[in-house]
C-alpha cells in the first residue's frame, strides 16, 4: 500500500483546495462532546491535555522538551526531526530552510488554517502547482518522540 504524509487542515481549507471534497458530520455522545470542549479549551490556552489513564499507557518521555510542546514532526527513513511550534512561528521569514536527507524543505505555518506544514523546497511547478510534502504529523512531543526515540530536535 502506497503512504504519504498526513496533512492536517480545516473542513473550509480541503473545500476551497478541492471542490469535490466531501464532508461527513456527525454528532458525537455526551461524553465526546465533554471531551471536544476540553481539547478546544487546551488548544486554545496552549496547555495541553492528557485524558485520565492515559499517561499510563506511555513509556517514558523525552526530557529534551517539555512533554506537552506542540510541533511538527517531519522524518524519512534516514532522519526524523520535530519542529517547535514556537520556533516555526517566530522565523523572520514566517518559514524556515532546512535539509532533511536528501531534500531542501521549507517548514511554515499556513496562515489561513494556523497549523504548520512541511513542503520540498525545489518541487513546486508553480504558485499554484501541486505540492510534495514529506512524511509529517503535527503532533506533540511525547508522541513524537515515543514514535522516534533519538529523533531530532530542530534548533534555530
Amino acid at each position: 500500500m502506497q503512504t504519504g504524509p498526513l496533512i492536517h487542515t480545516t473542513a473550509g481549507r480541503a473545500v476551497d483546495d478541492n471542490y469535490k471534497t466531501v464532508l461527513a458530520v456527525s454528532r458525537p455522545g455526551l461524553f465526546g462532546r465533554c471531551m471536544g470542549r476540553i481539547a478546544e479549551w487546551t488548544r486554545l490556552t496552549r496547555r495541553g491535555f492528557l485524558p485520565p489513564g492515559f499517561r499510563r499507557t506511555m513509556g517514558p518521555v523525552d526530557a529534551r522538551l517539555p512533554e506537552m510542546q506542540l510541533g511538527l514532526g517531519v522524518w524519512t527513513d534516514r532522519v526524523q526531526r520535530f519542529y517547535p511550534i514556537e520556533d516555526i512561528a517566530s522565523h523572520p521569514d514566517g518559514a524556515l530552510a532546512d535539509f532533511v536527507d536528501p531534500h531542501d524543505i521549507i517548514v511554515g505555518i499556513d496562515l489561513r488554517t494556523r497549523i504548520p506544514y512541511a513542503e520540498y523546497a525545489n518541487h513546486r511547478t508553480d504558485s499554484t502547482g501541486p505540492r510534495r510534502r514529506p512524511m509529517q504529523l503535527m503532533t506533540r512531543w511525547y508522541g513524537f518522540c515515543l514514535t522516534f526515540p533519538d529523533c531530532e530536535i530542530y534548533r534555530r
